[in-house]
């Protein structure tokens, strides 16, 4: 059983992964529990932020080593672009967790 510590740890590690990907005009942050956000302010074109989405995708799912434990993640994404997805941040966050949850079935 892995336990916060080690779920905190993977956490870290998965986000330095991430970050690792970003220009400087990009945010990671946390939304809650194990849901990270990456914010994009550039103008990327959607195959552009596609492939961004690959790249991280591509990282997020190598193995975790934190101790003895050997972690495999897995990860859905979601993608929702100013201004034809939402021009809120909370509406486009909310388009982002719907196409998550699209993708995830």
């Amino acid at each position: 059983m892995v336990g916060q510590e080690q779920g905190d740890r993977f956490l870290v590690d998965v986000a330095g992964r991430i970050k690792s990907l970003l220009s400087e005009n990009c945010v990671l942050a946390r939304m809650q529990g194990e849901e990270l956000i990456v914010l994009n302010r550039s103008n990327e074109t959607p195959l552009q932020v596609m492939q961004l989405a690959q790249r991280l995708m591509e990282q997020i799912v190598l193995p975790v080593n934190i101790n003895e434990f050997h972690l495999s993640p897995i990860a859905s994404k979601g993608i929702a672009q100013y201004p034809n997805d939402g021009e809120t941040v909370d509406r486009l966050i909310g388009n982002a967790q719907s196409a998550m949850l699209l993708a995830q079935r």
